[in-house]
């Protein structure tokens, strides 16, 4: 924020706690900065194994979640393991919960209950910074001024990271990313419908005829 971002979103897991004085001053930032700041919440099977098995709701400490807006972080996984759609939001068992990209491009878009993530973004024109670099002040002035950023583990080895058509995997964070600029761009796809596919089929076959 003293870089200049508008709003920060954490896709980290704050469910538990870390050391009483570190989380003391993290919920002290929190409340100084108020609603600019988005904590991720997300469901976990409380076994591996069967879909049937408990859902567990995991969302942060309350000395967080009091002064902060929570999003979901669940994507939808397809038979073959990929990610390609997102949801707007889904129920945490009380209430409706946004998702993070949802909160982050702001409630007006919140019409559809799903969209596929628009995979012919090139994640690499979003851009990144170390969080180290920021918190040093290595960066260049300006470049987070009046951003919108999205904080996350892109480290192999946290394991954070999601099979996707086309790259094969991203981390999670940079999926999330996708998936906001999806809509902001205007470029959150949808299915077309069983009556315009057809249409479109024959109009193609009558052309490859011809």
């Amino acid at each position: 924020f003293e870089a200049g971002a508008s709003d920060v979103a954490l896709d980290v897991d704050f469910s538990s706690v870390s050391s009483l004085r570190g989380d003391d001053e993290l919920a002290a930032t929190i409340r100084r900065h108020g609603g600019r700041i988005i904590l991720a919440a997300f469901h976990q099977q409380d076994t591996p194994g069967p879909a049937a098995a408990t859902l567990l709701d995991f969302r942060p400490l309350e000395i967080f979640a009091e002064s902060a807006a929570i999003a979901g972080v669940n994507v939808d996984v397809a038979s073959d393991g990929a990610v390609r759609r997102y949801p707007i939001g889904q129920f945490d068992g009380r209430s409706f919960r946004p998702s993070m990209a949802a909160l982050l491009a702001g409630n007006a878009r919140l019409d559809f209950p799903f969209f596929f993530i628009d995979y012919g973004i090139d994640p690499t024109t979003i851009p990144r910074l170390s969080v180290a670099d920021v918190l040093a002040g290595q960066i260049e002035p300006g470049a987070l001024a009046g951003r919108k950023v999205i904080v996350g583990a892109t480290a192999l080895e946290l394991g954070d990271y999601v099979t996707v058509p086309v790259y094969r995997s991203l981390s999670g964070v940079t999926m999330q990313a996708l998936a906001y600029e999806s809509l902001i761009q205007d470029r959150a796809l949808r299915r077309s419908g069983a009556p315009v596919t057809v249409a479109v089929l024959l109009l193609l076959a009558l052309g490859a005829a011809a």
